[in-house]
């Protein structure tokens, strides 16, 4: 048998940042144990480690964390770090090259990009005669290497990751993949999201793990098979206290060759506090009823449909207003004879390119615009 933690996103910020240069332990002891209690451990890596200054231009913040972490980093006994996401390239190809360098140096692993045109798009976790593969793919958010001259984020491919599953199924007994997706904040998939995470346990996925959306999500087993719409955050420090931006969970994984077993454990991360921690009796009360809640919801088509709804309403005014701030007759009359380029800044450009281009974005883009319409 082998067993894998694997958790959601680690970003190393503010406190994080402080704790690990400073060589002190972010884990509690309870957290430690279990953490411990396992064959690999494996995070998604939200921020590059690099001290360059030069930032790429998108739109949206750029994160990244000093080389100072690498000491603490090692100490978190982290065997694999997915590097799939929409933040590893905020410091564009440098950044990313010092990360690899800065895991490589802690002895531990990565996967889930391209460097300088070499494919690290799936490992094998091997113990006695148990295998198991693991990749990972992020939405296309200023990350993906079409973007970089082929170093960065391997990117959400439907056809590639088909094709990934279909070429390693039979040299392994489970396939594990880690999608970095989700709207922030719904704990639910969107349609387009629950469809392809099914799919891809129909063609011989074993787990998909959806990061991302920086909320617990909620999970299925489904055809023999676990999908998790949102782990929630390892780490993520902004200075937030008592809210769901604190919460997480780790899914460890106990493999056979021909069977799976499944636990979700949530935490507490750095919730008045300088460190990640497990559940005390009274939180897991209150963290089994919203998971138990939002469960329910994907087992019945006609709750989801409302739920899905009820978010695109609530965002409706967001996406509005970043696509047609100017909505009066009088100027896009004068829009018409003249150009204004000018007077977007090239954030403004990378703004709507990602709003367009993001699979998460144009799906409630596409959703608000069908609503209007059909109120016309």
């Amino acid at each position: 048998m082998i067993e894998i933690n694997i958790a959601g996103d680690f970003c190393i910020e503010n406190r994080v940042i402080k704790s690990l240069s400073h060589d002190k332990i972010i884990f509690s002891k309870d957290f430690s144990k279990f953490w411990n209690d396992a064959d690999f451990r494996i995070v998604n890596l939200e921020s590059p480690i690099t001290d360059s200054k030069s930032k790429i231009l998108k739109s949206g913040r750029h994160i990244k964390a000093p080389t100072t972490v690498e000491k603490g980093l090692k100490k978190l006994n982290i065997d694999y770090f997915s590097l799939a996401n929409n933040h590893i390239m905020d410091y564009g190809i440098k950044g990313l090259l010092d990360t690899i360098e800065i895991i490589e140096k802690s002895d531990s692993d990565f996967f889930g990009v391209v460097k300088e045109k070499e494919f690290y798009d799936f490992k094998i976790i091997e113990k006695g005669n148990i295998k198991v593969g693991i990749a990972s793919f992020s939405n296309n958010e200023f990350s993906t290497f079409e973007d970089f001259n082929n170093s960065g984020a391997l990117p959400m491919d439907l056809i590639y990751i088909f094709e990934l599953i279909q070429k390693y199924k039979k040299e392994v007994h489970h396939i594990v993949i880690l999608l970095h997706t989700g709207l922030s904040g719904n704990p639910l998939p969107s349609p387009n999201q629950l469809r392809l995470c099914r799919h891809l346990i129909n063609i011989g996925a074993s787990a998909v793990l959806c990061q991302h959306s920086h909320i617990i999500g909620a999970y299925e087993k489904y055809n023999n098979g676990f999908i998790s719409y949102g782990q929630g955050s390892l780490a993520f420090d902004l200075n937030r206290t008592n809210t769901s931006w604190n919460e997480g969970y780790i899914v460890k994984f106990k493999f056979d060759k021909n069977k799976m077993d499944t636990e979700v454990k949530g935490l507490k991360q750095f919730d008045g506090d300088n460190q990640i921690r497990l559940l005390k009796e009274n939180e897991k009360i209150i963290f089994d009823g919203k998971l138990k809640k939002v469960n329910e919801i994907l087992k019945n088509e006609n709750d989801f449909h409302y739920e899905w709804q009820k978010f695109v309403k609530l965002k409706e005014s967001y996406y509005l207003r970043e696509m047609f701030f100017f909505n009066n007759k009088i100027i896009r009359r004068i829009f018409r004879r003249q150009n204004f380029s000018f007077l977007y800044k090239n954030t403004g450009f990378a703004k709507f390119l990602n709003l367009f281009r993001n699979t998460e974005h144009s799906e409630i883009i596409q959703e608000i615009l069908k609503n209007k319409s059909i109120r016309l």
